[in-house]
């Protein structure tokens, strides 16, 4: 079990240090040595749910450095953190993790734990407010663990809640961002949990 967890960990790493090397001219063998410290012998776990953060977490740091001398990433990182501070001037919050919300309603059921399945509404949209995905006002049931896969910002939003709020996440998308979107882009999830389905827990994955 642990070979094969070992194999596919060194199977996802030998892929992103592909796609560095061949998309950021990044030194791969640089990159393994910063890993090789950053999980120190006593720090190790064979969990991907912990190793796989620090590994995508090394990655950003490597794709920040690579664009500290791009002027249009730069300019847009810096018009995202005015906006994103301008918002937190008028009243917004930010979480532990650097998450910048508003809280547009507050309910009074549970709150959320990770392991819960939630009935939610959600709008997502991009920073010049164009829809990129919606559920069009209707409820839909998902497990709050699928936040943090839609991205990791969004696992502790989503335990932050309680059944009846209506909150709007601002994730900043950093330096790594998906197809179509800028580096240090920012998209607005606007999130309201609608009936307490709290109780009902997701299936373990199997």
């Amino acid at each position: 079990k642990s070979y094969l967890a070992g194999l596919q960990m060194g199977l996802q790493m030998f892929s992103q240090l592909q796609q560095l090397e061949k998309e950021y001219g990044v030194s791969g063998e640089k990159v393994l040595e910063a890993f090789k410290v950053a999980i120190a012998k006593d720090s190790i776990d064979t969990d991907m749910a912990v190793i796989g953060p620090r590994i995508q977490n090394l990655i950003s740091k490597v794709k920040e450095a690579k664009l500290a001398d791009n002027a249009e990433a730069q300019a847009n990182k810096k018009a995202t953190e005015g906006y994103l501070n301008t918002l937190k001037k008028n009243g917004a919050k930010s979480m532990s993790n650097g998450l910048v919300y508003q809280v547009l309603e507050n309910g009074n059921g549970a709150k959320v734990n990770a392991s819960d399945i939630v009935n939610v509404v959600i709008t997502v949209t991009d920073k010049n407010g164009t829809v990129l995905q919606s559920t069009n006002g209707e409820p839909q049931q998902m497990p709050a663990s699928q936040f943090g896969q839609i991205h990791p910002m969004l696992a502790e939003g989503i335990t932050a809640m309680h059944v009846g709020d209506h909150f709007k996440f601002y994730v900043n998308l950093g330096a790594e961002v998906p197809q179509n979107f800028k580096p240090y882009d920012f998209i607005v999830f606007d999130v309201k949990l609608v009936e307490p389905a709290a109780a009902e827990k997701a299936e373990p994955e199997k």
